[in-house]
């Protein structure tokens, strides 16, 4: 069984970059990284949060 790849904060930034300035769909970026969509939403609920502080 392979190891989980692990996202720096600055990989996650650079995913969500080409969702909100290149109009990707989350769907399609997933895909191309190996990620399940429900990690990039949630990526961007904890950088939400994060910023409203």
């Amino acid at each position: 069984m392979g190891k989980r790849k692990r996202y720096t904060p600055a990989e996650k930034v650079q995913i969500l970059r080409e969702i909100v300035e290149d109009g990707k769909p989350v769907s399609t970026v997933a895909e191309n990284y190996g990620l399940h969509p429900n990690n990039i939403f949630n990526w961007r609920g904890e950088r939400s949060s994060r910023s409203s502080c």
